[in-house]
């Protein structure tokens, strides 16, 4: 019994959050998300604090604090609870695409680039525009 209402209970979750059941860009435009364009995300990162789980880092987490001066500061916790601080610089292009340049605490060099999707009050990154590429979900919030 206790089981079948666990079960209710998730797929209670999947209805009232759609976007969490997605997990290609591709599923989440056909649900009506759209692209950020340039200026929008330039303006709604500055002075963010942008979490979420890691794209290349299983079961870790990101947490970065973006400035309107184009700089960025902030973390990746792996799942074992390991923190790798980093601190760069963070723009975006004429198309949308978001890049960071960052240094890690111990002095070695790494960078990425993304696109930013919303759908609704949900916000997505995906590392291509391509319709088969990974979704993760980002949470934003104003500092």
């Amino acid at each position: 019994m206790f089981s079948q209402y666990k079960w209710l209970g998730a797929l209670a979750f999947v209805v009232s959050n759609p976007a969490a059941a997605q997990n290609t860009l591709g599923e989440l435009l056909d649900m009506g998300a759209k692209q950020i364009p340039q200026a929008e995300l330039v303006s709604l990162l500055s002075g963010l604090t942008m979490s979420g789980d890691s794209f290349n880092n299983q079961g870790g987490t990101i947490r970065f604090d973006y400035k309107a001066d184009g700089t960025v500061s902030g973390h990746l916790r792996t799942a074992d609870g390991r923190k790798f601080p980093s601190s760069g610089t963070w723009k975006v292009d004429d198309s949308g695409k978001f890049c960071r340049d960052m240094t890690r605490a111990n002095g070695s060099k790494w960078g990425d680039c993304r696109y930013f999707y919303r759908l609704a009050d949900g916000y997505f990154a995906a590392e291509t525009n391509e319709r088969g590429t990974k979704i993760e979900k980002r949470i934003f919030e104003k500092r």
